[in-house]
């Protein structure tokens, strides 16, 4: 093709050609050929043009690395200039948060590949922010557009959690009330296909999209027995307060029971007004910061209990 063209461009600006291709006289014939140079020089330069190879999997787009192809599959609607900021947003939070890159772009695409659901997590903190600042509003945002909650509860619950599984079962699913139960071995699946993807080598990564199963990154428990504070029944005093309290704590820890969650509400409060300015709702936002009132939650550091505290 770009022999042909230049060939040709060559013979038609040669003026001996130029003679006898349309004569000196003849007006017609004359401006037929310049109709065909300025149709056929345009056309000729657009095909010399390399190609974009672009593939029917992304719609389109001009994406390359597997991070834009994974994000292109979930969500088709976002352009080229969206992508970008998706992820770029997404490693601002991973970093803030100090998750894995890989892990924390798997679990948001993960969610939202699963049409018509929300992750137990991000739903719960929703609804208290709700309750605290009395506003009610009408379903939840999707995960896409509420990446600040979806990041920081997946924190959480990896510091919280025994094991990175377990903090996605918590973090999607609410066994006691059978919230997302039918669909979480779903999102685990999925969070895994695509952590997988994201961490093959790189000669692997432009292959077609795999469904392998990898394992999350390592956060193993560390078993501790809770020892009884001396005389604490003697020192706890009840406060009218006591039952909201109460409330707070099987909100964020539904599996404890009724007398687990009166103990907490008991020694916050009481413990709190002996240290004299300390304000008991302070301490119970931070426990249920830290370990959403989980008495045995270890961090993958080795904080242990309710606080977190480091022994």
């Amino acid at each position: 093709m770009k022999g042909y063209f230049v060939s040709g461009l060559k013979n038609i600006l040669q003026f001996q050609k130029w003679q006898e291709l349309c004569g000196k006289t003849s007006l017609t014939r004359r401006a037929v050929l310049l109709f065909i140079i300025f149709i056929s020089v345009p056309l000729s330069l657009c095909l010399l043009l390399p190609g974009r190879g672009l593939s029917s999997e992304t719609n389109g787009k001009r994406v390359t690395s597997p991070y834009e192809k994974l994000v292109s599959w979930t969500f088709p609607r976002f352009d080229d200039e969206s992508i970008a900021g998706f992820l770029e947003e997404v490693e601002r939070l991973s970093f803030k948060y100090e998750i894995d890159f890989d892990l924390t772009l798997a679990v948001i695409c993960a969610e939202a590949s699963i049409p018509d659901s929300v992750a137990r997590g991000r739903k719960s903190n929703i609804d208290l922010m709700r309750i605290m600042t009395k506003t009610w509003g009408n379903g939840y945002p999707r995960v896409e557009d509420d990446l600040e909650n979806a990041v920081s509860t997946l924190k959480e619950l990896l510091r919280t959690e025994s094991s990175t599984e377990n903090a996605l079962r918590v973090y999607w699913a609410d066994t006691q009330v059978g919230y997302n139960t039918s669909s979480v071995s779903k999102f685990i699946k999925s969070v895994q296909e695509k952590y997988s993807y994201l961490r093959q080598p790189e000669k692997e990564k432009g292959k077609q999209y795999l469904r392998e199963v990898e394992k999350f990154p390592p956060s193993p428990a560390k078993e501790f027995e809770i020892i009884e504070m001396p005389n604490l029944y003697s020192q706890l005093e009840i406060y009218e307060v006591e039952p909201a309290y109460k409330q707070v704590a099987l909100y964020f820890n539904p599996s404890l029971t009724e007398e687990e969650a009166t103990l907490i509400a008991r020694s916050v409060l009481t413990f709190s007004m002996k240290a004299k300015g300390v304000d008991p709702r302070l301490v119970m936002a931070v426990i249920a910061a830290e370990s959403r009132f989980r008495p045995s939650a270890v961090s993958k550091k080795g904080a242990m209990g309710l606080g977190l505290i480091m022994p």
